[in-house]
């Protein structure tokens, strides 16, 4: 297995910190009071977390609160997300010894790319794919695997999804490739127990044990 599919939010990096940040600073600006969000909606669109936070909101407005979210979350310094500990490590390994790894979230292709870029990992990956990488389209994450195999000639069975969320396996096994659970992430355990058998790992150096090549060396 030599290519790995890394989902972003929960699995490699810590973003909850500025996604409610900026979620709380968009809805006092127009009149509304700030909610926490779900672990569960973390690595969601944003459509989808304002819609079942606020549900009560009309359309108009809500796309007066994407507009002004993401505008605002684009250009931030991504100071309050972090990489999971572990994480840069982990994947320097795989890097190192031929893995070819990609991220693929449903973060928009901008802030993905700044907040790999901001914290040090972005030359690590081939490259990245967001629901809005390819012009015109607005894919499902089991698409832009899908989408990703092909362009890259990739085998189902010489690849891997890494994910924190029940959708996450769900995507991977939509597009035919093993996945990877992140347990130390987002996801709610009682999820996954509607779903089993799965493969988890507790930690990123984890994965290095579940592909065979030596957790002990990082």
């Amino acid at each position: 297995m030599q290519y790995i599919f890394f989902d972003l939010d929960g699995t490699l990096i810590d973003t909850k910190g500025d996604i409610e940040e900026v979620l709380k600073y968009t809805m006092e600006s127009l009149g509304f009071s700030a909610k926490p969000i779900p672990n569960s909606l973390l690595g969601a669109s944003l459509r989808d977390i304002v819609t079942c936070l606020y549900p009560f909101i009309i359309k108009e407005k809500q796309e007066a609160i994407l507009q002004i979210f993401r505008s605002t979350y684009d250009s931030k310094d991504y100071l309050l997300s972090y990489l999971y500990p572990g994480v840069y490590e982990t994947i320097t390994f795989l890097s190192n010894h031929g893995y070819k790894m990609f991220v693929v979230t449903m973060k928009p292709a901008l802030p993905t790319r700044r907040i790999l870029d901001q914290k040090g990992i972005l030359n690590l990956f081939i490259t990245s794919y967001s629901p809005d990488s390819w012009q015109g389209a607005k894919l499902g994450k089991a698409e832009i695997i899908k989408r990703v195999m092909i362009e890259f000639n990739i085998s189902p069975d010489d690849a891997v999804y890494v994910g924190d969320q029940l959708t996450d396996i769900c995507a991977a096994r939509e597009a035919g490739i093993k996945s990877i659970t992140a347990r130390y992430g987002y996801g709610n355990p009682d999820d996954f127990i509607k779903i089993t058998p799965i493969t988890e790992i507790f930690a990123p150096r984890d994965l290095l044990e579940i592909l065979d090549i030596g957790a002990s060396l990082i």
